[in-house]
């Protein structure tokens, strides 16, 4: 399973967050999802709206900064 997976919201894109996943594995599908959002997107000069769903997990600051 992913542990990072988007989702398309009328108001832009939401994106989930496996709470039960590793940092670094959240950090590596993160880039990679947002990599490929920002390819298919390039064509169009639109901002992209993304909330993020974290779940249950809680951050360090150093860990918010990532």
């Amino acid at each position: 399973m992913q542990s990072a997976v988007l989702k398309g919201t009328q108001s832009g894109y939401e994106v989930i967050l496996d709470e039960s996943s590793s940092l670094e594995q959240i950090n590596i599908d993160l880039k990679n999802l947002l990599n490929r959002l920002s390819e298919n997107n390039l064509k169009k000069s639109e901002n992209i709206k993304l909330n993020i769903r974290i779940g249950n997990r809680l951050f360090s600051q150093e860990q918010k900064i990532l």
